[in-house]
């Protein structure tokens, strides 16, 4: 099987979906710059309930520390 694409995707819903079902991504199709968003599924517990009251707050602060450049805190973090 092969898929092709006239041009690159400008957005997340005209690129092609790759995965397993567990690790996944996006190919946005540019040969001169590649763009592929990756998800990962241990990260979201699905769904709107999460069962853990702590979790919003923690992903309120996960996402603090990414936009203060501070990637490998929320890695430690995460994991911890």
């Amino acid at each position: 099987m092969a898929y092709g694409m006239h041009k690159p995707a400008a957005k997340m819903d005209e690129a092609l979906p790759v995965g397993n079902g567990r690790l996944g991504a996006m190919v946005f199709g540019d040969l001169k710059m590649k763009r592929i968003q990756l998800n990962e599924d241990s990260m979201w517990p699905g769904g709107p309930v999460w069962g853990n009251s702590r979790v919003p707050q923690r992903f309120r602060a996960f996402r603090a520390l990414l936009r203060e450049g501070k990637p490998h805190e929320v890695d430690a973090a995460y994991m911890g």
